[in-house]
């Protein structure tokens, strides 16, 4: 492939990306600005803006994604199950890579707690309408679009313009959808590290469910430990 093909796929891709994140962008702010216009209290609008957000994102602004990369004719096929397995020792290498820079990130925050720099709300709201919307979208039905978006139609769309390129752009485009500072970090290793379980095992499965693993760990498990601990 010539260097101008791979510019071209690249803008074609970010393109697709942007119609993700801005189409979630518009219909959230839409979803907000009527909920303004009712009489729920503050509460209920908070609430509802969460999963209407979440609900956006899964069912409007993927299928929008979905839709951009058929019309530019990159719909490719790939494989949910994994083709080729991973050895037990590859297993392990990989949650040890994928728990390191969280491990990183959690003991700063503890020492931060401690010297009274952040709250224990900075790291995770315990409101139950909360904890459910993170257990039901951000630790299941997210990783399942992102390795399905990133890993499964983005990677295969990419590969035949150099397993590289593909990996890199994959994981760049992977990290400007997480605005947080501290998860681009973050999402630049496990971005790499799932691009490679796919193209190793030929299949997305164990990508959605180290996904899914690192999110229930990062998102809900070790932040309520946190703060169970600090409070």
């Amino acid at each position: 492939m010539t260097v101008k093909s791979k510019i071209v796929m690249g803008i074609k891709a970010g393109i697709a990306i942007l119609a993700f994140h801005l189409s979630g962008f518009l219909l959230t702010e839409v979803f907000a600005f009527a909920l303004m216009h009712t009489n729920l209290n503050d509460k209920w609008r908070m609430y509802l803006y969460i999963a209407g957000g979440s609900v956006i994102t899964v069912f409007l602004s993927f299928p929008i994604f979905v839709i951009v990369m058929r019309a530019w004719g990159h719909l490719k096929p790939f494989h949910f199950k994994c083709e080729e397995k991973m050895s037990g020792r590859e297993h392990l290498l990989c949650i040890l890579l994928s728990l390191l820079p969280m491990a990183i990130l959690f003991s700063i925050e503890i020492y931060m707690l401690k010297n009274g720099a952040m709250q224990a709300a900075d790291i995770i709201n315990a409101d139950p309408f909360n904890l459910i919307d993170i257990v039901i979208f951000s630790c299941i039905l997210m990783p399942i679009v992102e390795e399905v978006m990133f890993r499964g139609i983005l990677l295969h769309a990419l590969l035949p313009y150099g397993q590289i390129y593909a990996v890199v752009l994959t994981t760049f485009y992977f990290v400007t959808g997480h605005l947080n500072p501290v998860n681009m970090l973050l999402s630049i290793v496990h971005g790499l590290l799932f691009a490679y379980i796919t193209i190793k095992t030929k299949g997305i499965k164990y990508g959605v469910y180290y996904h899914m693993g690192i999110n229930f760990l990062g998102q809900l498990i070790i932040p309520l430990c946190i703060t169970a601990l600090i409070s």
